[in-house]
């Protein structure tokens, strides 16, 4: 499957943070979500944030997301 650009992430994100986005449709969007920023973190960032980023908008996830770099061992 094909990366999802910037601006279809945020609008993506937008959807699963309003009410009644389907429960059923989580896993394929975290699943692209995920694939195109290479965050395995992702989940997080929009179901459980830390604290003090409860109100960050779609746009600030999505940077946060594809601001993740792997730790090099």
């Amino acid at each position: 499957m094909e990366k999802l650009t910037r601006a279809q992430m945020i609008a993506l994100v937008n959807r699963m943070l309003q009410p009644g986005f389907p429960e059923d449709e989580d896993a394929a969007a975290l699943d692209a979500l995920t694939r195109s920023t290479g965050n395995p973190h992702v989940s997080d960032l929009v179901f459980h944030p830390e604290p003090g980023k409860e109100n960050m908008s779609a746009e600030e996830i999505v940077d946060e997301a594809l601001s993740y770099r792997p730790i090099e061992l």
